[in-house]
């Protein structure tokens, strides 16, 4: 069962409601997304950022993407538009989102959470995210692309189910799930670094 949760909101963006969607179909791998988790003003900020750290040079390859740990990256945090948006995930509202989705009632084991970090990832021709899962509490991912969208595949897969890409949508759960992102196409021969997939991985425990 999937159903559209109509009440998260928060009040320091612009968006009155973001859609959040609540993925019940396995009470193991409970999750939600969240669409338009931007504002149209941050998300030209974040874009600004993307695009200054777009230089291949500022990403390591970790054996599977290409990877920039941005909490390392900045000396002060403030000066990432990406790092200061993360004051969203701490609001009660959001809170109480993840409480409403898992079936543990763990409000309060996220709130707990006090080790949070960011990482951003670009998938580019061929590129993809093997099955994975890691120890961490819980873990969201962060779609975004230039639009118009210059590629084929980049979908999330979460055990069997799979989450179609939206632009600027954010997905919550835990990080033990298995869970994998398909191979980048491009749909051009070109293939200009920066138009492939950026996934902005945020892990709390």
């Amino acid at each position: 069962m999937a159903y559209e949760d109509p009440t998260f909101a928060t009040s320091a963006s612009s968006i009155p409601r973001m859609k959040v969607n609540v993925d019940l179909n396995n009470l193991e791998r409970t999750f939600f997304t969240v669409d338009e988790w931007y504002s149209p003003e941050e998300i030209k900020e974040v874009w600004k950022e993307l695009d200054f750290l777009s230089d291949f040079k500022k990403f390591t390859f970790d054996g599977s993407t290409l990877k920039i740990d941005l909490d390392e990256a900045y000396s002060n945090h403030n000066i990432s538009n990406i790092l200061s948006y993360r004051y969203k995930e701490k609001l009660d509202l959001f809170a109480n989102q993840v409480d409403r989705t898992f079936p543990e009632q763990i409000r309060d084991e996220f709130l707990d959470c006090k080790n949070i970090k960011t990482s951003l990832r670009y998938f580019h021709q061929s590129m993809g995210w093997e099955e994975h899962s890691s120890d961490d509490k819980f873990i969201s991912y962060h779609f975004l692309w230039k639009e118009p969208i210059n590629y084929q595949g980049g979908e999330l897969e979460i055990g069997e189910r799979f989450i179609k890409p939206h632009q600027s949508r954010l997905v919550f759960m835990k990080g033990s799930y298995p869970k994998r992102i398909t191979g980048v196409n491009f749909l051009d021969t070109t293939r200009t670094f920066g138009n492939g997939l950026y996934l902005i991985t945020t892990t709390y425990n």
